[in-house]
């Protein structure tokens, strides 16, 4: 950008420096405001000249400092040691983490702005205290510090909160000194620390030995020059000071702009201050653009739908003058995706280079996911009768990772479909793992052998890790190649450090140093679309700027580190606070749009959970403050439903009505109740399920659910009667099997296992458990009030023909009956469990109600009950008997009320039949569609409602 301030900067000093330019250093806030200052040295200079030295800020410090910066999680190691030593604690290293993490931030403050440590962490007893010793802070300050200490004190030894505060805060500073103390020794710092060391080493004593090596790291360059600096700390303002004073200092500052400038914005908190403490030599024009500037602010219901926007925004916007800002990082790999590729010949404008200065996440690559699968694998395995078992949700996931996917698709599937076809919560490793005799893999590869192991000794995880990492770089793409390598780096680097440490603790410091990780992209960053995230920004000018998630608490973020020091202290001892980074996030906002000519603001209108919707309050300082004209629009997004007065149908063509005669006819298709009973509800169901076979997709069961738990129920109920078929049944036999309740829970622990294959009864299924009992043995006492009665047989199987269309085809009826029992007078008893709800379904004054589809509240038990009838009626040792009824034993009712019994006569049968002939040769009929004819309350539970769209 022609008038942006880098590119001032370095146009100034070519015109006044020449070729000496290469004699000076450069001093820059990041790395990017470096690149971008080299390239227009380049377009400016009218000769070839050697580039200057440039520096970022923290180069500039490690280099003068000579340290070598400490491992991170070496340092919280450290750290730990003297905090056990000094606070005689029993806390292991693994509770400690956190905790510690949040020391550290604190210890690299209080460096960073030259706090007197040993006052900040002084054990004040009494208020007086501090009428001494903080005679080098100002009176606000002191206002602050006496302000927390007096609610703070009289101390209350039975305070747990004040207790556990004060017992920390009386060791922080011997442990702050002698952590220092060791990390010296070792030769290595953390950040804070060479910030210090470089500062109190200017300002020692001129002939030190230190100052001088230091002083003569400087005196090399002609000049040094920081360019776009901004929040400084004590540390920074120290060394700028010396620098200034002794080698000819100069500074730039972007600092323009009456937003910016402006004292009633935090954004001038700190740079009006600087601009007067170190000035610049040259003057630079400010080069104001407002009254061509465009505002705009585009509201959008979706996170994901705002790079969707941007998407279409860029097809009109040059990316060589373009950047998007990104304040939720979340959004990086959607927008990715969103951006049309040059490549694309769906699009008419794709985007030739983008320039990520964010870089990509190692956490979030392929690599990254199937590791984190393994760790919830190892973490979620258990041993169970001597056998090293996984869980299955572990198990699957891997199963349908990339990974997997590609190498083992065919035997992963198989084994995935294997796990769910026979309910295995908690399969083996043998189960996972196919080996053949003579040890070697067998179809399923040595890949599954090296994960399906039991992994019990944290110090044996990293070689676990690298053993699947090897193996599964031989089949991978070269970019996934890349995030291997770095992961390994990451467990060697942990590794290494040869630290105590549980499992837990392992895998949540190797995700600490994962995320921290970034993946540069490859490509030219001079070019291109630029990508980035606010702190990126730093002296940085583009025409155009599109900035993501302009909301409260987004931008500016809401969110406040975690330190140990109180805010009033932090206030008092002159340490960053939640005021001081809310006025870095102001200046980064007007700063970058400051020269842009087109400035455009997105954000999220939802307000559902905890998204508030509320816009940013830049936006309203825009719009308010500084009365900015803002084009604000909304996007929406149309959403495609089913036409609710339109009906989905199948026609039924020659090859469907080919299919079902050669399924029902003359194969083994078969009509049962619960099929016709489809499709009086919705012929579409019906063809779905008993044309096409379309079948839920299995999944392995944890829970007993409401399929299971009938199951389960009719099983138990069968096992108890099993040794009364052909017997007369007494109320003293009941009542005996009422009183072995211990055999009735074995039966139903035994069902558990070979209808669910659930060996463990933990959690709700205790509870399922309790509740089975319950219902059997209320069954067996309401069979008492029946008794005697002659047990026939349960879950009884009958098949029959019936014809239709006149007996020129004939089609089978089957059904399975729960019970039947001979009950006085000859009578032929079939009962009907039913464990879910009835609601009154099972009775009716006509059979023409049976097949009624207007009625909601059609009585389709009723219609399975006569299925059932005609089924008994049809079978050679059931027909002898005078007479048949039908029960129906409502589970969830029978505790309050009583089965019924229904005896239905020859008339109601004989129509029965009638209206189901018609039923079967509607089915059949090439004139009547499958139609979809569910209403509201029969789609809700419909698994196959996504078909329709419904």
């Amino acid at each position: 950008m022609e008038n942006g301030f880098l590119n001032q900067v370095a146009k100034l000093f070519c015109q006044e420096e020449g070729r000496m330019i290469k004699d000076i250093c450069f001093v820059f806030p990041n790395r990017r405001s470096s690149l971008f200052f080299q390239k227009y040295i380049g377009l400016y200079s009218e000769k070839p000249v050697f580039s200057p030295v440039l520096y970022t800020i923290n180069d500039l410090f490690s280099n003068l400092s000579g340290l070598k910066l400490v491992d991170k999680i070496e340092s919280l190691y450290i750290l730990y040691t003297h905090y056990i030593r000094l606070s005689g604690s029993s806390e292991s290293f693994d509770e400690f983490v956190f905790w510690g993490d949040v020391l550290l931030n604190d210890f690299d403050d209080v460096d960073k702005y030259m706090a007197d440590a040993k006052m900040l962490f002084s054990n004040v007893k009494d208020i007086k205290d501090l009428d001494s010793g903080y005679e080098f802070l100002s009176a606000g300050q002191v206002s602050a510090i006496r302000q927390f200490w007096g609610n703070f004190l009289p101390y209350d030894s039975d305070n747990k909160k004040k207790k556990i505060f004060k017992e920390t805060w009386d060791i922080l500073y011997n442990l702050y000194v002698d952590f220092k103390a060791d990390l010296t020794s070792k030769g290595v710092a953390y950040e804070g620390m060479i910030y210090r060391y470089v500062a109190e080493t200017v300002q020692s004593c001129e002939d030190s030995d230190s100052r001088k090596v230091l002083f003569s790291k400087l005196k090399k360059y002609s000049r040094i020059v920081f360019v776009g600096q901004n929040a400084l700390n004590k540390c920074e303002k120290v060394l700028l000071g010396a620098i200034r004073d002794f080698f000819d200092g100069d500074f730039y500052w972007d600092y323009y702009g009456n937003m910016v400038t402006d004292p009633t914005n935090k954004s001038s908190l700190f740079m009006s201050e600087n601009v007067d403490i170190f000035p610049s030599k040259y003057k630079i024009n400010a080069c104001s653009i407002n009254d061509r500037q465009t505002f705009e602010l585009i509201s959008v219901p979706s996170a994901v739908g705002q790079t969707k926007k941007v998407a279409e925004l860029l097809k009109n916007l040059p990316e060589e003058s373009t950047a998007v800002i990104l304040p939720d990082e979340n959004l990086l790999f959607p927008l990715l995706n969103s951006i049309p590729d040059t490549d694309d010949q769906d699009v008419s404008h794709g985007i030739r280079n983008i320039n990520v200065t964010m870089g990509y996440s190692l956490s979030g690559s392929n690599v990254a996911t199937f590791m984190n699968l393994i760790e919830a694998l190892q973490k979620n395995k258990r041993m169970r009768c001597e056998k090293l078992n996984f869980y299955h949700r572990d198990v699957i996931a891997l199963l349908d990772h990339p990974f997997f996917l590609g190498t083992y698709k065919s035997s992963g599937q198989l084994l995935k479909n294997k796990i769910k076809k026979e309910n295995v919560i908690f399969p083996d490793d043998k189960y996972l793992k196919c080996e053949s005799n003579d040890g070697k893999c067998s179809e399923r590869g040595e890949l599954f052998n090296l994960i399906f192991k039991g992994i019990f000794d944290v110090d044996d995880i990293p070689d676990y890790q690298i053993n699947i990492l090897q193996y599964i770089q031989g089949s991978i793409v070269p970019v996934e190649k890349e995030f291997i390598y770095h992961y390994y780096k990451a467990i060697n680097r942990l590794r290494n450090l040869h630290i105590p440490m549980k499992a837990e603790t392992y895998y949540r410091l190797l995700s600490q140093i994962v995320n921290v990780i970034s993946i540069p992209f490859k490509g030219e960053p001079l070019s291109g679309l630029q990508i980035m995230g606010p702190l990126e920004t730093r002296a940085l000018d583009f025409e155009n700027i599109v900035i993501l998630s302009m909301n409260e608490g987004v931008f500016p973020s809401k969110s406040v580190s975690s330190s140990f020091i109180p805010y009033n202290l932090r206030k008092g001892f002159d340490l960053p606070n939640y005021e001081f980074q809310d006025s870095i996030s102001a200046y980064h906002f007007y700063r970058s749009i400051y020269r842009a000519k087109r400035v455009i603001m997105i954000c999220d209108s939802r307000t559902e959970g905890i998204q508030s919707g509320e816009v940013s309050r830049y936006v309203k300082q825009l719009k308010y403050h500084y009365c900015v004209p803002i084009k604000e629009s909304i996007t929406t997004f149309a959403l495609k439903t089913a036409d609710a007065s339109k009906s989905i149908m199948v026609e039924k063509s020659c090859e469907i009505i080919q299919q079902m005669e050669e399924l029902f006819f003359n194969g083994k298709g078969v009509f049962s109740a619960s099929s016709i009973n489809d499709y009086l509800d919705c012929p579409l169901r019906f063809y779905y399920k008993n044309v096409l076979k379309i079948k839920d997709e299995e999944e392995v069961v944890e829970e007993v659910e409401s399929g299971l738990f009938g199951t389960i129920f009719h099983g138990v109920m069968e096992d108890i009667y099993r040794k009364y078929i052909g017997y007369i049944v007494s109320k003293a036999e009941l009542e005996h099997e009422i009183k072995g309740v211990d055999n009735i829970e074995k039966l139903v622990e035994h069902r558990f296992q070979s209808d669910g294959n659930i060996s463990e009864i933990t959690g709700k299924n205790l509870i399922t458990k309790q509740l089975i009992i319950k219902f059997v043995l209320r069954t067996l006492e309401t069979d008492m009030g029946m008794a005697p009665f002659t047990y026939k047989g349960s879950e009884v199987a009958i098949n029959m023909t019936f014809p239709i269309n006149e007996g020129n085809h004939i089609v089978k009826l089957f059904g399975k009956i729960d019970r039947i029992d001979i009950i006085s007078e000859n009578i032929l008893r079939l009962v009907d469990y039913k464990t879910g709800s009835v609601n009154k379904k099972g009775s009716f004054k006509k059979v023409e109600e049976i097949f009624n589809i207007e009625n909601d509240l059609r009585p389709y038990i009723s219609l399975q009950l006569l299925f059932y009838v005609i089924l008994a009626q049809s079978d050679v040792n059931l027909s002898v008997y005078d007479n048949i009824s039908s029960c129906i034993y409502p589970l969830r009712e029978i505790f309050k009320e009583t089965p019924i019994e229904n005896i239905y006569n020859e008339e109601e049968i004989s129509l029965f039949k009638s209206l189901l002939k018609n039923t079967i040769e509607e089915i059949f009929n090439p004139e009547i569609p499958f139609i979809a004819r569910g209403g509201e309350k029969k789609c809700e539970y419909c698994n196959l409602k996504q078909l329709c769209n419904k």
